[in-house]
């Protein structure tokens, strides 16, 4: 749930297509990458699937416009969940068990200095962009795009749930 266990760089390689050795530091999710790969495959996504195309932003540098990021960490075992919501300058997280943490992530990447006490007019701003998340995820229910775990394959899976104007045979 932390930073340094979710930060990635993300790197395309299309040549004629994406500049060489572009660099940016847009705010992007995993979510966004069957967006992006659609796009780029010239197929239009299914409404309502989560992420959004970086098509756009490879290939011509337009922004991605994103200001914050929010995704949910489920409990495994022993490791509690939670949720955690990322802006430029700051990380929150929200622990199942009610505690809080809040790091000036620019200034400290391993988050080693909590400063919920620090600024707690801070914590409804982040609490309410957990609780819109939330519903988001909710309204949206995008429980059909999950395939079944006896559904192995994940070919099918994709274009029966994800892409369905794809065709029957297409690979």
């Amino acid at each position: 749930m932390h930073e340094l266990g979710v930060r990635t760089p993300l790197i395309f390689q299309l040549p004629g297509v994406v500049p060489a050795g572009a660099m940016r530091e847009d705010m992007i999710s995993t979510e966004d990458l069957v967006p992006t790969l659609l796009a780029f495959a010239g197929v239009a996504a299914m409404p309502g699937l989560p992420g959004r195309s970086l098509h756009g932003a490879i290939t011509a540098g337009a922004p991605v416009g994103r200001r914050v990021l929010v995704s949910e960490h489920l409990p495994r075992g022993e490791i509690p969940g939670g949720i955690w919501v990322r802006t430029p300058g700051w990380r929150y997280l929200g622990h199942n068990d009610g505690s809080e943490e809040l790091f000036a992530i620019a200034r400290d990447p391993a988050e080693a200095h909590d400063l919920s006490d620090q600024y707690p007019e801070l914590l409804p701003y982040f609490r309410a962009q957990a609780a819109l998340w939330r519903r988001d995820i909710r309204r949206r229910n995008l429980a059909p795009l999950v395939c079944r775990a006896e559904r192995r394959d994940a070919r099918k899976c994709f274009r029966s749930r994800l892409v369905p104007g794809l065709r029957a045979g297409a690979r």
